[in-house]
């Protein structure tokens, strides 16, 4: 999982949209 950071970065913003992703998806 943290082979590639590109590929973890993807599935923590859909498991952590509010971590670094916030621009991109908004916290309810």
């Amino acid at each position: 999982m943290e082979q590639h950071s590109s590929t973890n970065h993807s599935v923590t913003a859909h498991f952590l949209p509010w971590s670094e992703d916030t621009s991109l998806q908004t916290v309810p």
